[in-house]
């Protein structure tokens, strides 16, 4: 059995993964890594919000991996979203805007490294209904991820769970 290359995407929460030490990881967090996640192989800490970071990440992906076998986007643990969240204007741009196209244009500029077959995994919280922005959150990306899958149908299956 050859070593899986699997990246993991922590957009917000804690890594929630079970490491298998017969395959590769790299983690890109905007969090530095805990004690108890000595395994991973590496641990990339980026501003979302940066699109060069992003970029500097993709380089070391493309030397690190080559070609990516699995991505574990990571989204949970976030603080209650409140009524008075509903109505703040930074929150809410810093949710819809910076993370989700953020994270839609690290996903697109990662197309050429995936593997002809690749499994994406969404790996969220179960959120009350107060968090319903949240929720909205993770349904834009698994649209994404939809459209992506039947974008690249006919050269890359991907498979999302």
């Amino acid at each position: 059995m050859t070593n899986k290359n699997i990246l993991a995407i922590v957009v917000e929460g804690q890594l929630v993964l079970d490491i298998d030490k017969n395959s590769n990881y790299i983690v890109i967090s905007n969090k530095e890594p805990e004690e108890d996640q000595a395994l991973i192989n590496k641990w990339l800490q980026i501003n979302y919000e940066n699109p060069e970071e992003i970029l500097k990440a993709l380089e070391l992906i493309k030397i690190d991996f080559g070609k990516i076998d699995e991505i574990n986007i990571i989204y949970n643990n976030q603080k209650l979203n409140m009524i008075s969240y509903q109505f703040d204007y930074e929150f809410l741009k810093k949710l819809y805007f910076n993370q989700t196209a953020n994270l839609i244009y690290f996903l697109s500029v990662l197309i050429p490294f995936f593997k002809n077959e690749i499994n994406i995994k969404m790996l969220s919280s179960n959120f009350s209904h107060y968090q319903i922005h949240n929720k909205n959150w993770v349904i834009s990306i698994n649209n994404f991820l939809n459209a992506l899958q039947k974008d690249l149908e006919p050269t890359i299956k991907i498979k999302l769970n």
